[in-house]
């Protein structure tokens, strides 16, 4: 099992606010802003986006409904001599339906390259921009050119991601999966996205599974990353 290193406190506090606010949200749809929502009671789960496995690339992830929405794969090459992205290990996101949502192709030498949609792959760092050397912030725009910022890619930390031009609470959030001892099961990991966020959840998926692998791996769980944890 995949045993993460313990959170800040300014993290768990972002993550107590997250999850305030989406338990007070109603979906997609959801008209009230982040403020109020964030001093509300957790009531429901409608912005809780489950993972099957405490995996970023290996597991399926659950509609707040319970529905697959999507399913992340990784096709392993065990050839440690090649170095080629073409002959690579690779990283499939795709929809319930099937449509591929992005693929991540891995190098031996770490500069993995990743292709959205039907597009020709390219370096990852070209469409998640990575602030400073040790900066903990990957940042990228939506189609409407607005701009967001992951915050915690890196070890020991919590990925959370930002809207710069809604300044505040995360957008999103992960919870990784943690025994609940009174039931003796594990909770699962899950992604807590409120509304703004979800207006990009495809960018906000498959950004969040690759920057994930890479965090893990820098968190010393590399080894760890690609096996079944945390099933549910």
């Amino acid at each position: 099992m995949i045993i993460d290193k313990q959170q800040d406190s300014k993290q768990d506090d972002d993550a107590l606010t997250i999850a305030e606010a989406a338990g007070s949200g109603s979906g997609v749809e959801s008209g009230r802003s982040m403020t109020n929502a964030s001093q509300e009671t957790l009531v429901d789960n409608k912005n809780m986006f489950k993972f099957t496995h405490d995996n970023p690339v290996n597991t399926s992830i659950l509609s707040p409904e319970g529905r697959i929405l999507y399913r992340v794969s990784t096709s392993f090459n065990n050839d440690t001599k090649t170095l080629s992205v073409e002959n690579g290990t690779v990283t499939v996101v795709e929809r319930s339906d099937g449509g591929v949502v992005a693929k991540l192709l891995w190098t031996e030498l770490g500069y993995d390259k990743v292709g959205v949609g039907n597009e020709k792959p390219v370096r990852l760092g070209r469409v998640l921009h990575s602030g400073p050397f040790f900066s903990e912030t990957v940042s990228f725009k939506d189609a409407m050119g607005r701009k967001y910022e992951w915050k915690g890619n890196r070890a020991g930390m919590t990925l959370r991601l930002y809207a710069l031009d809604s300044p505040g609470s995360p957008v999103a959030a992960f919870s990784k999966s943690r025994p609940d001892e009174s039931t003796g099961r594990t909770q699962p990991a899950y992604l807590t996205i409120l509304p703004r966020g979800q207006e990009i959840l495809d960018m906000v998926i498959w950004g969040f599974c690759f920057l994930e692998k890479g965090r893990r791996a820098a968190d010393n769980t590399y080894g760890n990353t690609y096996k079944v944890v945390g099933s549910v």
